[in-house]
This record gives C-alpha cells, sequence and structure tokens, in this order.
C-alpha cells in the first residue's frame, strides 16, 4: 500500500522522485472494490501532499535511517499523524541497495544519487517538517497540493496497472 501511495505520489505531483512512511498506512486490502469506508480507515491521517526539494545527502540519511528499527517504531506523534508508528520510507522511481544494515547505493529514475544535487520530491507535509525523519527538515521551495493521501490513495489502487506496480521491490538486498 506504501508503494502505491508512493507511486501515486510521484504521477501526481510529477516529481522526480517520491518518499513516503509506512506509519501512514494502517493494513492493506484484498483484490475488489474497496469502500471509501475502507480508504478511510486505511489512511485516516489528514496529511497534505507535498513538494520540495533537498539535497541528495539529506534522501540518503533518511533512507538509512529507515533501516534502523528504532526510527521505523518510533512514536509517530506530529501533526496531522494518525498512526503508531513512524514506519519505514518507500520510495518510487528509486532504487536502494543494501545489506540490511548499511546502504551501498541509491539510484533515482536509473542515475546514482548525488550527495549534492537538489531533488524534487513527492511527500507529505509530515516529512517535510522533518517529523519522524529530522534530515527531511533541510528543504526549500515547499508546495502544498490540495486534498489528502487517501485521495491519491482513493485514484490510484482503483488502476491495475499501478497496483501491479506496487508489488516490485524498491529496497534491493545484496
Amino acid at each position: 500500500m506504501t508503494n502505491l501511495l508512493a507511486d501515486g505520489l510521484r504521477e501526481l505531483l510529477q516529481c522526480e522522485v517520491a518518499i513516503i512512511n509506512s506509519g501512514v498506512i494502517n493494513g492493506g486490502i484484498r483484490r475488489g472494490s474497496v469502500s471509501e469506508k475502507k480508504i478511510i480507515e486505511l489512511c485516516p491521517s489528514p496529511l497534505n501532499p507535498t513538494t520540495f526539494k533537498i539535497e541528495g545527502k539529506y534522501i540518503w540519511e533518511a533512507l538509512q535511517n529507515s533501516l534502523d528499527t528504532d526510527y521505523c517504531y518510533a512514536d509517530g506523534k506530529g501533526p496531522g499523524f494518525r498512526g503508531k508508528y513512524v514506519g519505514r520510507l518507500h520510495i518510487s522511481n528509486g532504487i536502494i541497495e543494501h545489506d540490511g544494515r548499511k546502504i551501498s547505493s541509491i539510484y533515482i529514475n536509473g542515475e546514482k544519487l548525488i550527495d549534492d544535487k537538489w531533488y524534487t520530491i513527492a511527500s507529505s507535509d509530515y516529512l517535510q517538517r522533518g517529523s519522524g525523519y529530522p534530515s527531511f527538515i533541510n528543504n526549500k521551495d515547499v508546495e502544498y497540493d490540495y486534498g489528502y493521501l487517501r485521495d491519491v490513495i482513493r485514484e490510484y489502487v482503483a488502476k491495475e496497472e499501478c497496483v501491479e506496480k506496487a508489488f516490485v521491490d524498491r529496497w534491493i538486498l545484496n
């Protein structure tokens, strides 16, 4: 579900990459129709789709922290957050190669991440504020989109090709 949300955010907001934390999703779904009630249960947070620019080194730091269970299981308290834990980061249009503890490479759009390059990211206002993953606070050119994260899920869960793509692993163990 979090991969689906990341993919939907990237496509909707037309960014190079999308990164979202799994703590904003409260479960999964089975094949078939999805009710409005289920969408709200899955993503009750009133968090907004957000874009911002951030340097590659801060993306790396956040993704590296995502391998640390202390970050993933930290209390997700913060404005708009309705989950329990912050959760692991999920990415769209990126691949993270790691050994379970340490990242060896990150690729965005098939190219190695560059530390001092500014990337345009689709995410949520929660992560943009540095909640859960403090390195994300080092951003600029923030734009908030209309609606909520659940609106993105509602739109993209109805597209079979988006659902299938969400099953592709982006964290590659090496």
